[in-house]
């Protein structure tokens, strides 16, 4: 079993942590399990309340020993230096056996004393980003933006692996829904005061729909018919969304959609770059606004009135083919070991 270094800016149980930490975290604790030795190289963070731990030096989660290397303004300078450090030792061949590095923008520079092989897991480029025409190993492109970027900055196709966002294998949308008088909105949210308001509109005008919210914060406002989880399993996450008719994603917690599709859901995600990866608009869900009320109200009304609409979308989510996380830890595995 590989050992292996992973930059990432953040670990997954940060507040701030979006679609680039779970996508790694589903894959590298996967890859730990099985005996692989992983390094998560990130990032500071500080407490966010009394008796909150600071989480620094380095410490051991879900077979995943991490490391944090400073506050967000010097992490980016400080990684590089430990990379160079450790090639020029040369204790980085000793203790590793591939280079993983999470691009969100530009990859990290890698210095020509680094000789074991370095795994660019892309999720997007910065513009005019150049890459090499004949890399070491292959980029990963963790999405379909992904793809076209590196496409954009001069790799080609036989130098791209595509590994999407992948879903628990268990998922799937229930044989028999269960018949409910309203629909139900299953919402992944961390601000959900716009879609609670917005719900709370619509009811006053006779569209009107239960609401099962998820989110780090509750909200400040009450909905009537809602029920508030915050830290709900994916066990128990996946039941909520196998008896809803319509999926929520909140302003950075769109990574949430792939799991609400393969439940069979229609997806309301905000109108932004990671929004769109995973939700086609007039297809699989619809996209609203960001931060806008009024655009949720509309694409809510849409949903919740027209049940045509819902079955339409549900219909099309059910013939998209969702990648498991099983399947793009293998493919991401296949590139470390061939590189």
């Amino acid at each position: 079993m590989k050992r292996i270094l992973l930059f990432c800016s953040r670990d997954w149980r940060d507040p701030n942590a979006g679609r680039a930490e779970h996508y790694c975290y589903q894959v590298f604790s996967r890859l730990a399990r099985e005996g692989y030795q992983i390094s998560w190289v990130c990032q500071e963070r500080l407490a966010r309340g009394v008796g909150q731990s600071q989480h620094h030096g380095v410490e051991v989660a879900s077979g995943i020993q991490i490391a944090r290397l400073g506050l967000p303004m010097v992490y980016p300078l400080m990684a590089r230096m430990l990379l160079s450090r450790l090639a020029k030792t040369g204790r980085l061949e000793e203790r590793y056996d591939a280079v993983a590095d999470c691009v969100q923008g530009g990859p990290m520079p890698i210095p020509d004393s680094v000789v074991i092989p370095v795994a660019p897991i892309v999720f997007h480029l910065a513009r005019r980003t150049p890459v090499s025409g004949d890399p070491p190993s292959p980029f990963v492109a963790a999405s379909h933006r992904a793809w076209q970027d590196l496409q954009a900055a001069g790799a080609g196709d036989q130098h791209i692996v595509y590994a999407p966002h992948g879903v628990d294998g268990e998922l799937a949308p229930p044989e028999v829904p269960e018949p409910r008088e309203r629909p139900l909105v299953a919402a992944v949210d961390d601000k959900p005061n716009a879609l609670i308001a917005a719900l709370t509109k619509l009811a006053r005008g006779g569209a009107s729909a239960d609401l099962t919210l998820m989110g780090r914060h509750k909200p400040r406002k009450n909905y009537p018919g809602m029920e508030y989880h915050p830290g709900l399993p994916s066990k128990e996450r996946a039941e909520v969304f196998q008896q809803a008719a319509i999926g929520f994603c909140g302003i950075g917690r769109e990574h949430e959609a792939p799991a609400m599709m393969a439940c069979g859901l229609p997806v309301l995600a905000p109108d932004t770059v990671d929004g769109r990866e995973f939700a086609r608009d007039g297809q699989t869900g619809l996209l609203y606004a960001p931060g806008s009320q009024a655009s949720i109200e509309e694409q809510l009304q849409a949903l919740v009135y027209d049940e045509a609409l819902r079955n339409s979308l549900a219909a099309n989510v059910r013939k998209q083919v969702q990648a498991t996380w099983d399947q793009t830890t293998e493919t991401i595995r296949t590139v470390i070991e061939g590189a």
